[in-house]
């Protein structure tokens, strides 16, 4: 009711007197994973005000191109700078085909009260487009993108490249030079000086003006008429990017001479005007057009992606998706989590604002599937108590790192055979660590600030593996729905370190304590001979359990993890 309410009072004009129907669908959907479609965007969108006009508004609208490398200074960073200069401004990780023909639905997060659905907005009109792929890599552009950019081009629209410093070994069959030969332009593996920096010479057809030449003659900044519309190829990416002790005069005069090149740019056709309103939510404005949908999980993707990751993320995905929720069965939730998956490799980010979603930027099959896994495992809590609630949370939160990884670990290993040779997350790795520095790493009292981020992370991993060694696949699962049952009147509550691992030595059936103990834990409790689980005495025996190295990731199903687990596993 509270979000129905917010989405209500953000609408004006027309809508406001029909405003719960529609807010109350788009919050439905939202829980679904599904896009809102147009006519409920439209329906949820205020009519313009004037006074939110940009300032300085030039009426030149400006796409920024991330869907053949995403980069976080350009998304934060140029984009910022040139909406300063008054330009309407929207990074896109959609394939430049589904972006560059107005009217066609493009996937925004509509900010509407305190939650951003994604939802389906028309795309605009643009005078530039700006693009550049540094990673070599990465998600090609395909014919149809370059088709598109070409009648894009050749209508008066502009297209800004950077050339940037390639793979001298590589440029020739590089994805962002099949975009340029189209335009009779070539990077090539030679290079130039400029302010005493190498640059990418450019190899360039008799339709090309020289802008800027190296120390040795050598052309790196040109231009181009190609129909109504122009052309430039950039010598860097980063020339309204502020130095360090730069002065704010000739970070200025730096600025202002790259607005004059955006508005040469602009010239091949009147600036758009009408409605400003560009896709523009912080980071990425237009999201990837195509996606998979797995109910806990939704997975969105351009469709320029190499085969070995489209078929990852369209067959993999979908049977690791499967196989987490074999090996770890759980309820479903209110909203799923979105995987946005962006082009280059390596990195990613957080989207907090409901639905909460990861922006991951890889290529590489295997990655892409490593990170599938944790952030669905961050959105799984175990079974639930008989109240259908989870209930409880161990010191370090039942979602967090350690238990995305772990599951990170397991699908890398299924899908990657060589993996299955070694421990969960190469965790025997922290046994190296402690005889370096002893058994100083106490989970129970981490200090990041000392061991830095990870090795706590590494530690649990190795524990897990060291009790999933003995007990086998079922042990987890059957941890969880311990502690789901044990806490179903105070689902709040939040373990002290000697209730996790009483959970854990119920769910094992032997006692723990000493194991942990014995690895440098501080508990209270360092031996627990008996306890009582829903109402029943249970004797513990010691858990015989060594510190030394663990044994391979387990990839076994799981066995019912209601019951006691049988003998044989111990």
């Amino acid at each position: 009711m509270r979000t129905a309410m917010l989405l209500a009072a953000a609408l004006a004009g027309p809508f406001c007197a029909a405003a719960e129907a529609p807010a109350d669908r788009a919050v439905a959907l939202m829980k679904k994973g599904v896009t809102l479609p147009l006519e409920l965007t439209a329906a949820l969108t205020p009519a313009m005000d004037p006074k939110d006009r940009p300032k300085k508004d030039t009426g030149i609208n400006i796409l920024v191109d991330q869907a053949h490398q995403t980069q976080f200074a350009v998304l934060w960073g140029m984009s910022g700078e040139m909406r300063g200069m008054g330009h309407r401004v929207s990074t896109s990780c959609a394939a430049l085909d589904s972006v560059l023909v107005p009217g066609k639905p493009n996937r925004i997060r509509k900010q509407i009260g305190d939650l951003e659905p994604f939802a389906w907005w028309p795309a605009a009109t643009f005078n530039v487009v700006v693009t550049d792929q540094q990673d070599l890599n990465a998600q090609p552009y395909t014919p149809m993108e370059i088709d598109t950019l070409a009648r894009f081009v050749q209508a008066g629209g502009g297209l800004m490249v950077f050339a940037g410093r390639p793979d001298q070994s590589r440029v020739d069959n590089w994805s962002l030079n099949t975009l340029l030969n189209r335009f009779g332009a070539t990077i090539t593996a030679e290079q130039d000086k400029v302010d005493g920096q190498k640059r990418a010479v450019l190899a360039l057809g008799k339709e090309w003006t020289v802008d800027i030449v190296g120390t040795a003659q050598k052309p790196l900044r040109a231009r181009r008429i190609q129909g109504k519309g122009r052309v430039m190829v950039m010598e860097r990416r980063d020339l309204i990017t502020k130095v360090k002790d730069e002065t704010a005069v000739a970070f200025a005069k730096r600025t202002a001479a790259f607005d004059e090149l955006l508005r040469w740019l602009a010239g091949g056709k009147p600036p758009v005007g009408g409605d400003w309103r560009l896709p523009n939510t912080g980071g990425v404005g237009i999201f990837p057009e195509k996606e998979q949908n797995l109910g806990s999980v939704v997975v969105s993707y351009a469709s320029n992606q190499t085969a070995d990751a489209l078929a990852c993320i369209e067959k993999d995905i979908p049977a690791a998706a499967k196989q987490i929720l074999e090996w770890f069965p759980c309820a479903t939730y209110e909203e799923p989590y979105h995987l946005v998956i962006c082009a280059g490799g390596g990195g990613g980010w957080a989207i907090n604002p409901r639905p909460k979603a990861a922006a991951v930027i890889e290529y590489q099959p295997l990655s892409i599937l490593g990170v599938f896994a944790h952030e669905m495992a961050h959105t799984k809590g175990g079974p639930t108590s008989p109240k259908g609630e989870l209930a409880g949370s161990f010191p370090h939160g039942n979602q967090g790192e350690e238990h995305a990884g772990w599951f990170q670990g397991k699908i890398t290993a299924q899908f990657n055979p060589p993996d299955r040779t070694r421990s969960n997350r190469d965790c025997n790795s922290i046994l190296a660590l402690e005889k370096k520095k002893g058994r100083l790493l106490d989970l129970a009292k981490y200090d990041h600030e000392f061991w830095g981020k990870g090795p706590n992370w590494t530690k649990m991993w190795w524990a897990w593996q060291k009790i999933e060694d003995r007990y086998g696949t079922t042990w987890y699962p059957r941890w969880y729905w311990v502690r789901n049952q044990r806490w179903q009147d105070d689902p709040k509550h939040r373990e002290s370190w000697d209730e996790m691992v009483e959970d854990m030595s119920i769910a094992a059936g032997e006692d723990l304590a000493p194991f942990f103990v014995a690895i440098g834990t501080t508990l209270e409790v360092k031996r627990r001979e008996r306890t009582t689980f829903l109402g029943t005495a249970l004797e513990l025996p010691t858990a015989p359990l060594d510190t030394g190295p663990a044994g391979n990731v387990h990839l076994d199903p799981i066995g019912d993890f209601t019951k006691p687990l049988p003998p044989a596993r111990r």
